[in-house]
């Protein structure tokens, strides 16, 4: 017979895997669970999981994205609204040191393209919002609100999936025409990007 701890502890995963994975939950499993654990992690987890699942609701089968005041939007909507510019696309993590190495580099090439035709994205693949957000706050020179978001269902999106994202950073270019051109695109350090972006802003 299983121990109660460990018997939690699978419930509390079976539960989170439905959730992230976009499954239909039992309402009435997830409330008496929640208002039977102790573990306040499990229960702020499987909320937030529960919140957000709501949300995406609202956009369908489409690539959901969220920004730091829980505004969920569609990825292929957020795009087709910036055609007519260059996108350059970083996917990255909080916990991804040679992403987080790469975010000086970023800055610079913002700084360079500013005024300009360009759109920098940033789209993180954390697993909670928690750790996007305080993210956010150490990296406020280069994400803000208007170009950092969270890819919900991060490595098993649609979005991953569909460009193979296995790891990361990974960076994609996008053109004016809202075309994925590059699907392994330079790192901002690499003097390759620059130009790179030059090559789609001048046609």
């Amino acid at each position: 017979m299983l121990k109660p701890a460990l018997a939690e502890l699978m419930q509390f995963s079976l539960l989170a895997n439905k959730v992230s994975q976009k499954q239909s939950t039992h309402a009435e499993l997830m409330a008496e669970f929640i208002a039977r654990t102790q573990d306040k992690s499990m229960v702020a987890f499987l909320q937030e999981a529960q919140r957000l699942q709501e949300a995406r609701k609202n956009i369908g089968d489409g690539v959901a994205i969220i920004d730091n005041k829980e505004v969920v939007t569609d990825l292929n909507s957020f795009l087709q609204l910036h055609r007519g510019k260059v996108i350059y696309v970083d996917l990255w993590a909080s916990w991804c040191r040679p992403c987080l190495a790469e975010m000086p580099a970023s800055q610079q090439l913002q700084q360079r393209y500013k005024g300009r035709d360009v759109l920098f994205l940033y789209l993180s693949l954390d697993e909670h919002k928690e750790s996007w957000s305080k993210a956010l706050v150490r990296q406020k020179d280069v994400l803000s609100n208007d170009n950092s978001y969270l890819l919900l269902d991060n490595f098993h999106s649609d979005f991953a999936t569909k460009y193979d994202v296995k790891t990361i950073p990974r960076y994609l270019l996008i053109d004016k025409a809202g075309t994925v051109v590059e699907t392994d695109a330079p790192r901002p350090g690499e003097e390759e990007v620059k130009e790179l972006i030059d090559t789609y802003l001048a046609k």
